[in-house]
């Protein structure tokens, strides 16, 4: 696993590599705000930074930095103003959330070939469904978005208190957030439009990114106390009950597995298509 953290623990703008037993190693250092983690399909690490007054950018580390334990990245592209999520599609192409560039998605074909998608409002985490549905957490605005395989954008309701911030899809096709109120969500089926979501956890510190690893276990960056935590699979059921999976990271905010153990969201993409662009611009 690798970890964003953007203060104390390690280091101011650090990225630790977390072995399975929880032990923490720094993977990379020197850089200023890192948030949102995403592999591409050759093992290649990109992660965004807000920069230092300078603008934001996403980092690119290779796959052979990625095996030999770190090293320095590449910028992989600029201009961003204050960057936040990170995902790839079952296609290659990398979505970055932009939360002050016009609050808006930049795209990014394998040819680094760029689409910009207005939104409208502050986006967080983002994360497909096995349909190829974007989903995006919208952080000023207290709701949910779905940016759809056809390319219409919709905005539905933040059924709870709180503003959104992490998103992560089961194996099932169920809906994690968490909210800035400390508790995590899940929506049956990824259903937002009128579903009402169940209180999955509770009583947790300024929860951030979410995710699963391949067995279905449901990994947190809590924020606020320095901690990842791990809701376990057990034959099937996802605990409610969490253990702490690593420690004494610095305010931890987003999540990556590396290749050899893919999220299920990619896993589900395979072989669909990127979504159709409706109401786009290019730049």
């Amino acid at each position: 696993m690798y970890v964003s953290c953007w203060n104390g623990g390690l280091g101011y703008g650090t990225i630790a590599s977390v072995a399975a037993g929880g032990s923490v190693n720094t993977f990379a250092s020197g850089l200023y705000d890192p948030m949102g983690l995403a592999f591409d399909g050759a093992g290649n690490l990109f992660e965004v930074d807000t920069g230092n007054g300078s603008g934001g950018y996403i980092n690119k580390f290779t796959a052979a930095q990625v095996g030999s334990g770190g090293g320095s990245p590449t910028v992989f592209a600029s201009g961003f103003l204050n960057p936040y999520g990170l995902v790839f599609d079952g296609t290659g192409n990398l979505y970055e959330a932009d939360q002050s560039n016009g609050d808006s998605l930049h795209v990014f074909t394998p040819s680094a070939s760029e689409t910009t998608i207005s939104l409208g409002h502050n986006p967080g985490q983002i994360a497909f469904d096995g349909a190829g549905n974007l989903y995006i957490a919208n952080i000023s605005r207290g709701n949910l978005s779905i940016l759809s395989s056809g390319g219409s954008l919709n905005d539905y309701a933040y059924s709870f208190s709180g503003h959104p911030y992490g998103l992560a899809f089961d194996k099932s096709g169920n809906l994690f957030v968490s909210s800035d109120t400390g508790d995590i969500y899940e929506y049956l089926g990824g259903n937002i439009s009128s579903g009402s979501p169940i209180t999955f956890a509770t009583g947790l510190n300024n929860p951030a990114g979410l995710t699963f690893d391949g067995a279905g276990d449901l990994f947190v960056a809590d924020s606020g106390s320095g901690h990842i935590f791990e809701f376990q699979n057990n034959d099937g059921t996802l605990s409610s009950t969490p253990v702490t999976y690593a420690s004494g990271l610095g305010h931890p905010t987003f999540m990556a597995f590396g290749p050899a153990v893919p999220e299920p969201s990619i896993l589900a993409l395979a072989g669909l298509g990127a979504i159709s662009f409706l109401h786009r611009r290019r730049r």
